[in-house]
């Protein structure tokens, strides 16, 4: 018989892809000291450099091969805390996780905080694969920026216009209708731009 806290860490765990620090289960309520030690002599988890995830053996076990996933509330905590981590494979797996559970708003806000750094470190790939989970009519500006970043044609095929996008935005439209080989599409979104009278198409001029 499993105790309650080693079960609780061991569900959360469960959904988790990567290495986490042990202390990020701190969010779901559970210290290391409650859970580690049983896990760890259950042969459950995995140790490494990065921190601690469950061995597939126990997930598919926990999980029932997937048919019996933990709901969302146990491990969203967690999510948010790995999300806000300064390390960028915990960020995107927090933002995987927010995903999974329709935690759309935080997700889509933190992705936007983060996407610069996120594509500096390249990870592009993983971000377009995340974005396939989310609905299309959602995280437009991401999508767009993620794509240009890719210089895929197939990709940038898929993309359309963000709606009432940011300036930003717009400027990645421009370049992404230009990539596509629509000189005359960029330059239209760039001389629209230049006649915009906000203060952010502004500043964007100015920092341009």
């Amino acid at each position: 018989h499993i105790r309650a806290f080693s079960a609780l860490a061991a569900m959360v765990l469960s959904r988790v892809e990567v290495p986490i620090p042990p202390t990020a289960l701190d969010a779901a309520g559970v210290t290391e000291e409650q859970w580690r030690h049983e896990l760890s002599l259950r042969g459950w988890i995995q140790e490494t450099p990065a921190g601690v995830r469950l061995h597939e053996v126990a997930r598919h076990g926990i999980t029932a091969g997937g048919d019996a996933l933990a709901p969302a509330d146990v491990w969203l905590p967690v999510a948010l805390e790995l999300a806000g981590s300064a390390a960028p494979t915990l960020r995107l797996e927090g933002i995987r996780l927010l995903v999974e559970a329709n935690a759309l708003d935080p997700a889509e806000r933190i992705l936007d905080e983060s996407l610069p750094a996120l594509l500096a470190e390249g990870y592009a790939p993983q971000l377009w694969k995340l974005l396939d989970r989310v609905p299309p009519e959602r995280f437009g500006g991401v999508r767009l920026r993620c794509a240009a970043e890719l210089g895929n044609p197939t990709v940038l095929r898929q993309l359309s216009q963000p709606l009432e996008g940011s300036t930003s935005d717009r400027l990645t439209w421009a370049e992404t209708l230009y990539m596509r080989g629509d000189l005359s599409g960029a330059l239209d979104v760039i001389a629209a731009l230049l006649a915009d009278s906000s203060a952010e198409a502004q500043a964007c001029r100015i920092d341009a």
